[in-house]
């Protein structure tokens, strides 16, 4: 075990002077990247950068559907259609129309880049959208890694899907939305929606805005924060992490099963069963209902005052 550890040690000092005597070859602060198998200097690596535009939304579509490996995704509310792709890693998109559907897909890129230099150069892919009011029905984003803005659009039907990255959402409003997050957190500021579904694996959730019908939140690991008009089904099962609820409708117009396994539970600036290690609280009365499990991790209600 000894040897392998000199082995390993004796290739990474190797590789180490090789670099830098590359790097001292291009100049002291030139940033290296490893690609395919080869060493690219920035200005090398900056030849190889794709970026293409789409200025017309095809006749018949009624969905976007995004299917990106790695690229910070920007999306917004505009006076005409556009998208811009900007890839220094990878080739950029392409697009097909399905069934009224125009998909954007990117490929796997094998471009692993790391500095080496005096500063510090980030090399992106990111990909803009602008989107005029009512231009589109469904907006279906799957991103492998990557950054997501999204800010004033309105749809019927929204989905993400993210494997690694966050997701800033801002005056987004629809019918559904269903989001999937395995890694970033995951941030809802104004809008309003029929149903939601929230999905996190590891990350914090933070929805502030209205639900008329029913939610559902998932949490494996990391707070869960919401707050609004939150109305109909509401149910959330968080398994370590803290849950904190503000809601506009005062108490009396909710069903209440409220449960800790492991942490506190306080409805109101009350706390609620002090004496015991798994306090709980059940109300049956009201329109609307609040389910809400914690198996690791406090449980905090506030509602609006009753009228």
């Amino acid at each position: 075990m000894k040897r392998f550890f000199c082995v390993l040690f004796a290739c990474m000092l190797v590789l180490g002077v090789a670099m830098a005597a590359y790097g001292y070859q291009n100049g002291a602060s030139t940033s290296l990247y490893w690609s395919d198998g080869h060493m690219y200097t920035e200005k090398e690596l900056s030849s190889l950068a794709e970026s293409r535009e789409w200025t017309e939304l095809p006749q018949g579509v009624s969905g976007l559907a995004l299917e990106l490996n790695s690229a910070d995704v920007t999306i917004c509310q505009g006076e005409a259609f556009h998208i811009s792709a900007d890839y220094q890693r990878g080739s950029a998109p392409e697009t097909t129309v399905e069934n009224g559907v125009l998909y954007l897909r990117d490929e796997a890129s094998s471009r692993v880049g790391f500095d080496f230099s005096l500063g510090h150069s980030r090399r992106e892919n990111s990909l803009t959208i602008e989107l005029p009011e009512g231009a589109l029905k469904a907006l279906d984003i799957r991103l492998g890694a990557g950054d997501l803005s999204l800010e004033g659009v309105h749809l019927e039907a929204l989905a993400v899907e993210m494997d690694m990255g966050s997701a800033a959402l801002k005056d987004v409003s629809g019918e559904s939305l269903s989001v999937q997050c395995n890694l970033g957190d995951f941030t809802l500021e104004g809008g309003e929606f029929d149903t939601a579904e929230l999905t996190m694996s590891l990350g914090s959730l933070a929805f502030s805005g209205a639900v008329r019908t029913a939610m559902r939140a998932q949490s494996d690991m990391g707070d869960v924060d919401l707050s609004g008009a939150l109305a109909g089904e509401i149910e959330v099962n968080a398994n370590l992490g803290t849950v904190r609820i503000d809601s506009q409708l005062p108490r009396s117009a909710y069903a209440l099963d409220l449960a800790s396994n492991l942490g506190s539970l306080t409805v109101d600036g009350e706390r609620i069963g002090t004496d015991s290690i798994g306090p709980s609280l059940q109300q049956e009365d009201g329109e609307n209902s609040l389910h809400v499990r914690a198996d690791m991790g406090d449980i905090l209600v506030q509602f609006a005052a009753e009228e």
